[in-house]
């Protein structure tokens, strides 16, 4: 599984700190390496060195295969509580889009064999 971690210049990051990052993306997303080819976590400070309540902002990006992109973002008062959000927020939509598309594939099939089934033409 790819993640890539993208920090703007006012948080202070170490490629330690980005590890444990992957590492929570990792654990929350373990089940879905088959259907998602990579990660993009991007972290922000709202207002940069001020200080805010919930100005921590994590945009995570799942690069789903033959489907468009899942985004999820969070805000808190610290980095990993934002990427804990987002990754909560992802982990649904995630979950909805695959389902949907699930459901599609059962009804593309499931008409497939009706119609062949009672296609005139078949039966002949």
């Amino acid at each position: 599984m790819q993640i890539e971690v993208f920090a703007d210049n006012s948080l202070k990051t170490s490629e330690g700190f980005n590890q444990k990052i992957r590492e929570v993306v990792e654990s929350y997303f373990s089940g879905y390496e088959s259907q998602v080819s990579r990660f993009i976590v991007h972290l922000h400070d709202e207002n940069g060195p001020k200080v805010g309540i919930d100005d921590k902002r994590c945009l995570i990006e799942a690069r789903v295969d033959n489907m468009p992109d899942v985004i999820a973002t969070n805000y808190a008062s610290d980095v990993m509580g934002a990427v804990e959000g987002a990754c909560d927020k992802l982990s649904r939509g995630l979950e909805s889009a695959i389902g949907k598309r699930r459901v599609r594939a059962s009804h593309v099939e499931f008409n497939a064999e009706v119609e062949a089934d009672y296609s005139p033409e078949l039966n002949g």
